[in-house]
């Protein structure tokens, strides 16, 4: 400990690894009110350009919404990176960490003690670097991870800065169907939604320290005032300025900037608080900054798989089936985008608490936390997809004008598909929370390849048509997520 080695050890128990238990609730209901708060802005604002501008400006605003998007990449998974380092950090700087044993053998369970300062374990990634920086003076673990992540996303808000000035730059030749009366406007939406969002990047690095140190509550919050506060700027100058057709939107850029940099801010403030940084001053060290490039590069490889399911499925339906497939196959999409959203907030919750259970050694709790999670979110996902499919008549008719018969008559199998890979974002959660980022993310880009190949084959081969493309997406996910994922997950929590 501190100060001095104790006279006899203190034993923890293992509630002093995760946050309290008692706040899971708030953090599950103010999770699901940010991705409530982040869907509802975008669709409040484009309600208000609709009702004020028409259609032309709504398909600006999709269109640099869809491409704007790709900047996430830019922080190279910085967020999930950081929240598992963080959580080891956490766990470490209390005196909890639990003793490792010395073989892969089946050991009995070490007492939760806190051991000497000469034998506590240390973690590969906090080994003092072969030369630093440092300013004030040394810094504990905790605020030398927090320290170097905050300057990969400096560096990455840098980088994204300059992709958002190139893509204005060029935004008449990437969307050359603009109005040159529009032009201004849509360059200041780039410049603004841009901005906006590597601030809303740079900021998951203090957002993750407050999920470490158990604030997700009140960092959830301040992404929804966030969302809040954009809608409400956005909102109050088109009601004043609704008379002038170009100036009454410029908001909506500069909006989503103010908001995107006040939420750093305040999550930057909210997590000194949270830790007493300040004025300390860490050492810069690529020791620290290697294994958090290593880990979010990961993620963002896994993140990238993505791309070998909806969009080359797309591309597929073009070349191999009636262009005409696309549009009955681009509603059973959303569809299943908007059911995934319901498991995403607890995905959310999990993922620093499996971090702060694992930095622990606690695979009775991340057992519970996978099971009781996984269980939980497949129900949700079964009785919402027995609805979907139940009232998708209505559901179509009130959307789109009509039943939609080609949609529906896909629509079983891609509820399958949804209730599969939705029951993944669980074990997703503990699997980064974990660490396992490696073989989560080669197991994310094999399944995708074998989407990729199963779908053209089913169209080209047996012609399937467009239940071809589902099918070969179904038994993707389903090995994935099914078959692979909770064989691996268990395994790893045995270890």
């Amino acid at each position: 400990m501190p100060g001095g080695q104790p006279a006899s050890p203190t034993v923890v128990t293992h509630h002093a690894m995760t946050p309290r238990r008692s706040t899971f609730t708030l953090d599950l209901l103010t999770a699901y009110g940010a991705s409530i708060a982040r869907l509802g802005s975008w669709a409040a604002i484009t309600a208000m350009l609709y009702r004020y501008w028409g259609d032309e400006l709504v398909a600006i605003f999709a269109f640099i919404r869809a491409t704007i998007g790709l900047l996430a990449y830019v922080t190279l998974g910085i967020g999930p990176a950081m929240i598992h380092h963080l959580a080891h950090a956490v766990v470490r700087s209390t005196g909890s960490l639990r003793d490792k044993p010395a073989t892969d053998d089946p050991q009995p369970a070490a007492p939760w003690v806190d051991p000497a300062p000469a034998s506590r374990p240390t973690l590969d990634y906090y080994a003092p670097p072969k030369r630093e920086w440092t300013w004030i003076r040394p810094a504990d673990p905790i605020s030398t991870i927090y320290a170097n992540g905050l300057l990969i996303a400096m560096i990455a808000a840098i980088v994204g800065s300059f992709a958002v000035f190139l893509y204005a730059d060029g935004f008449q030749a990437a969307y050359q169907q603009i109005d040159p009366f529009w032009l201004p406007v849509a360059t200041a939406w780039v410049f603004g939604i841009g901005i906006g969002t590597v601030a809303r990047l740079a900021s998951d690095v203090p957002g993750a320290l407050l999920q470490a140190k158990g604030w997700m509550a009140f960092d959830n919050l301040l992404l929804i005032a966030a969302e809040v506060t954009w809608v409400t700027i956005a909102w109050n100058d088109a009601s004043h300025t609704r008379a002038s057709l170009r100036n009454g939107v410029f908001a909506v850029g500069s909006g989503y900037a103010i908001s995107g940099i006040l939420l750093f801010l305040s999550r930057y403030a909210a997590a000194a608080i949270a830790n007493g940084l300040w004025p300390r001053r860490a050492p810069v060290s690529l020791a620290t900054m290697k294994p958090l490039l290593l880990f979010g590069g990961a993620v963002t490889l896994a993140q990238l798989a993505d791309f070998l399911y909806a969009p080359i499925d797309f591309i597929l339906i073009n070349r191999l089936l009636d262009p005409t497939a696309a549009a009955a196959y681009l509603p059973a999409i959303q569809i299943d985008a908007g059911l995934l959203l319901l498991v995403t907030g607890m995905a959310a919750v999990l993922l620093p608490r499996a971090a702060l259970a694992h930095a622990g050694n606690d695979a009775t709790l991340l057992r519970t936390y996978y099971i009781r999670g996984t269980l939980a979110s497949t129900l949700v996902l079964i009785v919402a997809a027995a609805l979907v499919w139940a009232l998708s008549p209505t559901i179509f008719r009130l959307w789109l004008g009509d039943d939609a018969p080609a949609t529906r008559a896909i629509l079983p199998l891609l509820l399958i598909h949804t209730v599969a890979g939705g029951s993944s974002a669980v074990g997703r959660a503990i699997l980064l929370g974990m660490g396992r980022v490696k073989a989560f993310t080669i197991a994310a880009l094999l399944a995708g390849v074998v989407n990729v190949v199963l779908s053209y084959c089913f169209v080209r081969y047996l012609n399937l048509g467009l239940h071809g493309i589902v099918l070969g997406t179904i038994i993707a996910v389903v090995g994935r997520c099914l078959i692979w994922q909770p064989w691996y997950v268990m395994r790893c929590l045995r270890r």
